[in-house]
């Protein structure tokens, strides 16, 4: 069984007198790098993008910090960053500092952030020609741009098919109101939950964090509706002028339980991550199709999907996604075996002891478990011990559930056409 004590990490949680829940790993030794994480991601969107614009505006000036070199410089003078992101679920701001004497610094700046940021009008034209930047990028790049094909097409004909940049036409829709109104009525204490690692005790953080940051709203923390699977198509192609076919193969997987997104993990894990997973075998080792495989899950509250991804030549993409087919009939008959199970199990465990060695990783990693969504929480140590004692039987339980022939999408990038390619999955 494994506990906190095998990396050298005490794990506590306190609910704070606002309502704002807040989970401390303390690593001796480690730098401190804390999360707020608010709910208010982009499946509260009323335009597409909005989420995403607000987080680009709340580290762009504070009253403190009008412009965001200066939020930075405060920050950086004592070797220290921010960052923030946005999914489906939350706004995520970070600081992270060396030590924590400089824990006051810290606290400042998300106060900054979360409470105080300016969302300056002249500013907000600046932030729009980055954003459609940004879109303008990814829509360039199929290796980046077939993920948000892949989401909108697992989530289609619902509130949350559109990517977390949005469009290009909804960032033009974006105003000041629509800014303020979302951060209004999402960013409250109830909807945050505060995740910090580093050398620093429970009670100092707490204290810091009830003096320094108070809201003087209150919003009820809940969840939209998990949307419903519409499966009108199971092909989407978006055309790029590439000799290179990138596409993500994949299914929904909507669960709440640990259980079941460990044994979707382990899964993925088994069929294309690694030189040694199957797909890596029969498709580069054995055939020389592709370059690189990987196979992902995505966790959400009680939404998921699970993953592969890959790039051929556009002549050879049907014969590589039938071989990805072939190979999930052969698991959806004949079960995963225990040699493979073990296998998988072992790298998982032991690779942790590789991954959760900074502060952030520790951050990172938890995040989706203990975010105040969150059903079930749990933390690293709960998922390495379901995926030390689950068993053969259980993940082919959930491999049938999920990854059942006719439940699969294909999203790609390419010269290809949708009438060209088909799935036997």
């Amino acid at each position: 069984m494994y506990t906190f004590q095998n990396f050298g990490v005490e794990f506590e949680k306190r609910t704070l007198k606002n309502g704002s829940s807040l989970f401390l790993f303390r690593k001796s030794g480690a730098p401190l790098y804390i999360r707020a994480s608010v709910n208010a991601g982009t499946r509260w969107n009323n335009i597409p993008g909005t989420a995403h614009f607000v987080e680009h505006m709340i580290i762009a000036g504070s009253k403190k910090f009008p412009s965001k070199n200066l939020l930075v410089e405060e920050i950086e003078k004592v070797g220290g960053e921010i960052s923030a992101s946005t999914n489906f679920d939350t706004i995520s701001v970070n600081a992270q500092v060396a030590e924590k004497n400089d824990l006051s610094i810290a606290i400042d700046i998300l106060n900054e952030m979360l409470r105080n940021s300016l969302f300056d009008p002249s500013v907000i034209e600046n932030e729009r020609g980055a954003i459609l930047s940004e879109l303008r990028s990814k829509k360039s790049n199929p290796n980046r741009y077939v993920f948000d094909l892949f989401s909108s097409l697992v989530f289609q004909n619902t509130y949350m098919k559109y990517p977390t940049l949005g469009n290009e036409e909804s960032n033009r829709q974006i105003d000041i109101s629509a800014i303020k109104n979302f951060y209004s009525d999402y960013f409250s204490p109830e909807r945050i939950t505060y995740i910090a690692c580093g050398d620093i005790e429970i009670d100092k953080l707490e204290n810091s964090l009830e003096n320094s940051i108070k809201f003087n709203t209150s919003i009820r923390n809940s969840l939209p509706p998990i949307p419903e699977t519409i499966r009108e198509r199971r092909i989407d192609v978006e055309y790029f002028e590439n000799k290179e076919t990138h596409f993500k193969f994949g299914f929904r997987a909507d669960t709440l339980l640990l259980k079941e997104k460990v044994a979707l993990f382990i899964i993925g894990d088994l069929l294309a991550v690694g030189r040694a997973s199957i797909l890596a075998t029969e498709l580069r080792y054995k055939r020389g199709l592709v370059y690189t495989v990987y196979g992902s899950t995505q966790f959400f509250s009680g939404v998921g999907s699970l993953s592969i991804s890959t790039s051929c030549s556009e002549e050879k993409t049907q014969q590589t996604i039938d071989i990805i087919c072939e190979e999930l009939d052969k698991i959806y008959k004949n079960g995963i075996n225990e040699e493979s199970l073990n296998f998988s199990k072992r790298k998982i465990l032991k690779s942790k002891f590789i991954e959760m060695q900074t502060a952030s990783s520790w951050v990172n990693v938890n995040d989706q478990y203990l975010n105040n969504l969150a059903v079930e929480k749990s933390n690293i140590i709960d998922l390495m011990n379901i995926v030390e004692n689950i068993t053969s039987q259980e993940v082919n339980q959930i491999f049938r559930k999920y990854i059942k022939p006719g439940s699969s999408y294909l999203a790609v990038c390419g010269k290809n056409s949708a009438d060209s390619l088909n799935l036997k999955h």
